[in-house]
This record gives structure tokens, sequence and C-alpha cells, in this order.
């Protein structure tokens, strides 16, 4: 979401190198089609809508690199890769590895399953009495009702620490221990409701799980999510290893910002393996999402039984899935998790039953409108049930109705202004940077930018005078010309 705040950098220039995995020439095909297929998410009734390339929308948010992995029919369908790993000539391919961000998530909580399906843990046991190295400390909430595995991965513990900023290079790496201590850069992890009563997401209560897994199988948390999980679906590309080991490196992205800017020291490091340290490529958590729907389907084993897979995406009654998150019902029930590290962006969904689902990552902070078009395309291009583009009514005034609302914006928490003008029947709103973004008018003094649907709601006084602005609900300038 863009603010009407100046720029720190500008905008990045880069070079768009596009690399995929073998494909038949039916593939390459719809390929085209769809990233020739991208729309906006927001469309003016009545206009006709144009298309453009995955390229050109990721310039529109500079966006340095993209990485797909479409599944149909219960297979790869096909992958492809956008842009530079490093901004500059490394181009992405279906092997350059990406922070999987919160889809780290999902993929440890298969690991949880995977003990318990082996009889090492039980879901609905007290954590406390599988942990020797650390305890979740009590307190009168956990003596109402005590702290399980099941709530944890269902964010239902009343555990804290909604999630994890990282660390770069040059910081003090602290352990697991270390952070659910409050002793690295986030608050310690404790519980402050009682467990099971709300749903509130918290890496915090990820971490305690990454301690079970290893106090209780002695190893270390990558090292079991490699042999049980990782190499038995067959990603070879993926590791929990934090930081990311040497031979690896020169595989992986950059984290890039809003103005596509590289991070210090290239990326950060999570030593919150389980809530934020998985680092992957969409190819290889579609290898994963295909397992889970063999196994749900009955015709696999290999890594979790259709028992275990069934609890896996069983929706906690207040909401959130075993691990994942669930949407849908019947043959529509549908499965997934978002990611979002410092320079990462990431998603994957993936229908149960019916053999299909999508994986985007990015190494951008600005790539969410990005993959949500491309899913949008993804999903128009081969019928599946996908959120529609949202469709306004643009209300159209004069140009002398418009004038009431030019004029200079002042934001006085950073001392910084705007300035609206109006523009063929709409307002033009230029910010210190020399950016220059239109609103259409919806009526009631409200106006949206359809590019990103950015909202601005202009104040009025008793007589109708313009005397503000807020900016998506939030953000509040004063007029002061």
């Amino acid at each position: 979401m863009k603010a009407l705040l100046p720029r720190l950098f500008t905008v990045l220039i880069f070079i768009v190198g596009v690399i995929h995995v073998d494909v038949n020439a039916q593939n390459e095909s719809e390929i085209k089609v769809i990233e020739s297929s991208i729309t906006p998410s927001i469309q003016i009734k009545g206009q006709s809508v144009d298309k453009i390339s995955v390229e050109e929308k990721m310039k529109m948010h500079n966006v340095v690199n993209l990485s797909i992995a479409v599944i149909k029919d219960g297979k790869i369908r096909w992958a492809k890769g956008y842009g530079t790993a490093d901004g500059v000539e490394r181009k992405v391919d279906e092997n350059t590895l990406f922070q999987a961000a919160s889809i780290s998530k999902p993929v440890a909580a298969a690991g949880i399953h995977k003990l318990v399906q082996k009889g090492a843990l039980d879901l609905d046991t007290d954590v406390n009495k599988y942990l020797s190295s650390w305890k979740v400390p009590s307190s009168r909430f956990t003596d109402l009702e005590k702290v399980t595995l099941r709530k944890l991965m269902t964010h239902t513990a009343g555990t804290t620490v909604h999630g994890f900023p990282g660390y770069q290079s040059s910081d003090a790496f602290p352990t697991d221990i270390q952070v659910l201590n409050g002793e690295g850069n986030t608050d310690a992890v404790v519980v402050d409701t009682i467990p099971g009563s709300i749903n509130r997401y918290s890496g915090g209560g990820y971490t305690i799980m990454e301690r079970v897994v290893e106090d209780v199988t002695g190893k270390d948390f990558a090292v079991f999510m490699s042999n049980d999980i990782l190499d038995p679906f067959g990603m070879g590309n993926s590791t929990y290893e934090q930081p990311l080991p040497q031979d690896k490196v020169d595989r992986a992205s950059f984290a890039f910002g809003e103005s596509g800017e590289v991070y210090k020291g290239n990326y950060h490091h999570y030593p919150e393996q389980a809530a934020a340290g998985l680092w992957t490529t969409p190819s290889d958590l579609a290898k994963f999402l295909i397992g889970i729907q063999e196994a749900y389907d009955g015709k696999s084993d290999k890594v979790l039984n259709k028992e275990m897979t069934e609890v896996f995406l069983t929706r906690d009654p207040l909401g959130h899935g075993h691990g994942p998150g669930i949407s849908g019902e019947g043959e529509d029930f549908a499965f997934g998790h978002g990611g979002k590290n410092a320079g990462f962006t990431c998603n994957m969904f993936a229908s149960a039953k019916k053999g299909y689902g999508m994986i985007i990552m990015s190494g951008s902070d600005g790539a969410r409108p990005v993959i949500d078009a491309v899913q949008r395309a993804i999903a128009e291009h081969y019928g599946w049930e996908w959120e529609q583009p949202e469709v306004i009514e643009i209300v159209v005034i004069s140009n002398d109705q418009l004038q009431n609302y030019s004029g200079k914006y002042l934001y006085r928490p950073a001392s910084i202004t705007a300035s609206v003008d109006v523009d063929n029947e709409k307002l033009k709103v230029t910010i210190p940077s020399g950016d220059v973004y239109f609103f259409h008018h919806l009526g009631d003094h409200l106006f949206i930018d359809v590019s990103d649907g950015t909202r601005l709601q202009f104040n009025m006084d008793a007589s109708g005078k313009c005397i503000g602005l807020t900016q998506n609900g939030r953000i509040q300038l004063e007029k002061i010309e």
C-alpha cells in the first residue's frame, strides 16, 4: 500500500529475465496467454479492461523478481521465473531460493504431525511435558487450560509475539531459547489469555513447537525437517538452516524493499525457523502441496498417512487449520498460507480434492499486488474458483466541483506536504518525491486510485469547505492551503 509520503529510493531499473523448467508446446502456449493476461484488481464499471504482462505489472510495483509454480491434475504443470535474484544479472530460475516466511509454519506443522504419527507426540498433551530445555511460563491462564501442540498449530494457545523482523548479518544471532525469553529483538513469548479461548496469530507459538521438536527428537530442527519432511517430499532445494548455508547462498534471492532497494546484507536471517526460517522454491512447495493432496486422497502415505493428513487439514472451531489456512467446503475445500518476511512476499494455495494449486514467491516487499494479479490470471485461465476483481462505479463531477478539494495537505507527524490538483475530471496528487497519483470520485467526498485501491476521504466542515483528508481510514492530513 502506498502512502502520500516521499519515496526513499528511486525506482529500480532492472532487467527482467525469464527461465523455466522443461514444458511441452501446449504448456508454453498456456504460459504465454496467462503472463500476458494480467488485469487490474479494481476495474471501472462500463470501461474496457486493459491487459498487461507480468513484467509490466512487476515494473509498476518496483518488483525485482517473481517465481511461479502451477499444479494441475496432481502434477507440476509448469514453473517459471522472472527478473533477477540480485537485482543486476543473476536471473531467477526454478532453482532460485526464496524465504518462505510464514509458509514455513504449515510445513513445520507437517513435521509435528509426522511425530504424532510415529507416536512420539500427542496433540492434546501439555507441551511442558515434552519440553526439557525450556518451559512455557506458568500463569493464571495456564492454570486454567494447558498449552498443547494442537492449540499452538491453530493459533489458539494464547501465546504472544505475532511475527519476527529477522536479523542482519552483523547482528548477534540468538538461539530459539533466547528468542522465547525475549533476549532477541522481540518480546518474550508468554501466555496472556486462556489457551483455547481466542484465535490470535502467533509466530511465538510456532517457536515453542520448534523447541518441542528438538527436545523430543534430540535433533536440530533443520536436520529433523530435512530428514522427515523435506527430503521425503522431494524438496531438494529447501532448508530450514539459519543462517543460509554457504553452498546455497549463490542460489538465493536478495531481499528488496518497496522501491527496489536491496536490504543491507542482502537479506535478514531468522532463528525462528519453524515460524519464518524456511528457504525454498515454488516448485518444492508444489511438491509439498501435491504430497498433501495425495495423502488426503489416500493415494500415498510416504510422509503422512491419510488419517494424519485429515487432522492437518482440519479447521479449528476458532478458524485456522492445523498448520495451513483452510477455506471452502465440499469440492471447493482448499488449503494454503501466505508469507511476509523483510523483503520477501509469497503465497501458496491448493485444492484439497481437485488436484490443482499455485505458488508464487518474490524477493520484493511490494509484490503483493503482483502476486494477487498473477493468481487471478492463472485461476481464470484454468477455470478455478477465485476472488473476482472489485468493480467500482465512478461518479463524475465537474472540474469546478473538484476545485473544492485542490490545495496543499500537511501530514504533521513527518512534516510532509502533498499537493492536490484537478486534472481532467480527476484529482492529481503529487508527493514530495515527485511521484504523481490519480484519483477518481466515488461519491460523498471519497476518491480512489484504481491502480492500487488507495482511498482518500476528504473531510468537510459544516459549511461544506474541505479541511483535510484521510488516507485508507488511517493517515490524517490537514489542508493548509
